[in-house]
């Protein structure tokens, strides 16, 4: 793939993950009556936790490494 369009094909996917976080972020909890500073916060914990969760078994080793650890104590 040239790197034109690997650029190309980044920034689409890009714009399309912003769509669809908006949707889910704003959208619907204006939709449903909750309110949009809310769901950002619990978006923001969820980004911290998978961040941190990732980064934990990432230095662990590898993901079936890490379960075997975790398995084993």
């Amino acid at each position: 793939i040239s790197v034109e369009k690997e650029k190309w094909s980044t920034i689409l996917f890009g714009l399309q993950h912003t769509f669809v976080m908006f949707g889910a972020t704003v959208l619907v909890p204006l939709i449903t009556g909750l309110q949009v500073s809310t769901t950002l916060f619990a978006v923001g914990i969820g980004t911290l936790v998978f961040h941190f969760i990732t980064r934990l078994l990432l230095q662990e080793g590898s993901c079936k490494d890490a379960r075997e650890n975790l398995k084993n104590n």
